[in-house]
This record gives C-alpha cells, structure tokens and sequence, in this order.
C-alpha cells in the first residue's frame, strides 16, 4: 500500500528544518522587521514602530539611546497606545509571531 502525499510532507519537514536552522543562535533581528507594519496596525494606534515613538516622545536615535531608556517610559506608552500591559509583553509578542513567520515561510500545510 502506497501512501499519497507522504513525499510533499517530507519536503514540508525538511523547509521546517531549514528554517529552524537559519534562525538558531543569537540573531539581530530590526526593529521595522519585528514590529512589522500588521503588527503595529493590529495591536496599536501606530503603523510603524517608528511612528509610535515618534508619537508617543520618546526619541531614539541609536541603540545606545535605546538601552539607556527607563523602561517605564516604554510601559507607560505601550499601556497608552496598544493592547498590551508592557514594553516586555509587548516585544515578546512581536518576537513570538516574527519566529512563527520565519519557521513557515515558505510551507504551507
């Protein structure tokens, strides 16, 4: 007996595979890809992750700049302008869809 389909799953594995193996290890991943443009558009007031800063005063001009922020100034507009409770709830949801998107891409089940 010959099981129909069992080739395409196999090359939908290895696709799986290979994509979870671009994304092992430390990764730098920009900001305007992580907090994509459906990202932004469905959890804040913003499109971009640009424009919710720029909207919400806080200037970031370098990473530097962005370490040295008091991360309550990013709660406190996070809480203000998207659905979420905080800055860190906030980049882990990002994160986590950006990772989904990433190991599927290109597979379609």
């Amino acid at each position: 007996m010959k099981i129909k389909g069992l080739d395409k799953l196999q090359n939908k594995f290895k696709k799986l595979e290979k994509n979870a193996k671009k994304m092992d290890g430390h990764n730098s991943i920009p900001f305007s890809e992580l907090f994509s443009y459906e990202f932004m558009n469905e959890n804040t007031n913003f499109d971009s992750i640009n424009d919710f800063f720029r909207n919400t005063g806080i200037e970031i001009n370098t990473q530097e700049e962005f370490q040295e922020l008091d991360e309550r100034v990013l709660d406190d507009a996070v809480v203000r302008f998207s659905q979420f409770n905080s800055w860190d709830e906030m980049i882990h949801e990002a994160g986590a869809i950006y990772m989904h998107k990433k190991l599927f891409e290109g597979v379609k089940f």
